[in-house]
């Protein structure tokens, strides 16, 4: 046997140990606790955003809401935590990216040839290849790397937080405005990822309105546990995709300002909506549905139907 064949063998078996370690019943359970540190995140958020609209000066982002959750008697211990629920899904989304689940096959069984003609049928019918499983499976692998990166840069500002290098993420968000702004064609690309917040926050609107996050769940039947969730996510869905949508608007306005100071993330999306003639009761509201979002979030941790 060649050191490629052994290479090879060696590196089937490491593949095949992790995807039975991803199907293992712990590692789900410990992905499920990703939505409670999320679900923590928003919670604190939103309050943070209604103490806002009544003359608060609070950070109301991701660095405020750790901060806030550090100084409680047990931060340490819910900052762990969090930290190791944010990565096991970060780690259950690119693993459900690569191996599937569920039944359904992700990118590990897409071959090249598979590729070529799904790529052959999108120039031939662009309609009817969106019904190839081909198609299908790079759809629902790109959109759980997305989300696992999601997640993943979540873990990464809570273990900044516990080793005592927290960051702001309003001077970050300009940081990086400001690197990609002096990049050739920079300025286009801040429009394009505004226009991308934009969009998603448009969905997110949608999502809520329409209830389709139900389709996410394993919902009961009847009941007050189905009322709630159902309420919860619609309120919380349309807060969050306002707030994104802000955040997109600001970066748009500082890439066509030429000013990565206009562009100061979800703390400033949120005092921006405050400075508006009906700031006080809008943000009032985002920030009430943004509480309810994170709530939302505890219940889906235990109804999250983990193979959509």
């Amino acid at each position: 046997m060649s050191n490629l064949d052994r290479a090879k063998q060696h590196t089937e078996r490491a593949v095949n140990a992790a995807e039975r370690a991803s199907n293992h019943p712990w590692f789900e359970r410990l992905a499920r606790v990703g939505f409670v540190a999320n679900g923590i995140l928003h919670l604190l958020i939103g309050a943070l955003a209604w103490s806002l609209a009544f003359g608060g000066d609070e950070n109301a982002d991701q660095s405020g809401a750790i901060s806030l959750l550090k100084q409680q008697a047990y931060g340490p211990v819910l900052l762990w935590t969090c930290l190791i629920g944010c990565a096991f899904m970060a780690l259950w989304h690119i693993s459900s990216a690569f191996f599937g689940r569920g039944g359904v096959d992700g990118l590990r069984d897409v071959s090249t040839d598979d590729l070529k003609e799904a790529a052959r049928e999108t120039k031939a019918d662009l309609t009817g290849a969106k019904d190839q499983s081909t198609v299908k499976t790079l759809g629902r692998s790109l959109k759980n790397v997305g989300t696992g990166l999601v997640f993943g840069g979540i873990a990464v500002v809570f273990a900044q937080f516990i080793f005592g290098k927290g960051s702001n993420s309003q001077e970050s968000a300009q940081n990086t405005t400001a690197t990609i702004n002096s990049l050739p064609g920079g300025p286009m690309l801040l429009i394009i990822g505004g226009i991308i917040f934009v969009i998603v926050g448009g969905y997110f609107v949608f999502k809520g309105v329409s209830r389709r996050f139900e389709k996410d769940l394993h919902l009961p039947q009847s009941g007050a546990l189905r009322t709630a969730t159902k309420a919860l996510g619609t309120v919380g869905y349309v807060a969050k995709g306002l707030t994104l949508a802000a955040v997109g608007l600001l970066i748009i306005v500082a890439a066509a300002q030429d000013d990565p100071h206009e562009s100061t993330g979800f703390d400033g999306a949120l005092k921006a909506i405050r400075d508006q003639s009906f700031g006080v009761p809008a943000l009032a509201f985002i920030g009430a549905g943004l509480i309810a979002y994170g709530i939302y979030l505890f219940f889906r941790a235990r109804l999250a139907d983990m193979d959509s």
